[in-house]
């Protein structure tokens, strides 16, 4: 298998998953989702389309690392920098002062996809 398939199909999925993960406790004071079901999977769509192009990149990087013990760490980086960058740009001038603390919740969305499939692509991936 290839490092691509690994990045692009399991990372937006890992995303959603950690994402899923974090809205979790608003379940326990009403609908996750105020729609539905349909935003749900919605969600599920939405993640691999913003996340598509960033693991693209982060598998290239994954790629030209393949022999040095650190790959894991550089695309771990990588993955935290894209999504920080991509929240607060989406988000800007929404975030107040008192939920800038929740950086490091944004970073896990990106940062813990990126480092599993790194490990799974250095574990599995047959294009050393």
């Amino acid at each position: 298998m290839s490092r691509l398939p690994i990045f692009v199909l399991l990372g937006p999925l890992l995303s959603w998953l950690i994402l899923i993960a974090m809205l979790s406790p608003r379940l326990l004071t009403g609908p996750m989702f105020d729609e539905g079901w349909r935003m749900f999977f919605a969600s599920l769509f939405g993640s691999y389309g913003i996340t598509f192009l960033p693991l693209v990149a982060i598998a290239y990087i994954d790629r030209r690392l393949a022999h040095h013990r650190w790959r894991i760490l550089a695309c771990t980086v990588v993955g935290v920098g894209w999504t920080i960058a991509l929240f607060y740009s989406i988000t800007e001038g929404v975030v107040e002062k008192e939920h800038l603390h929740h950086w490091f919740l944004v970073a896990l969305v990106g940062g813990l996809p990126a480092a599993v499939c790194s490990w799974l692509s250095g574990r599995y991936a047959t294009d050393r």
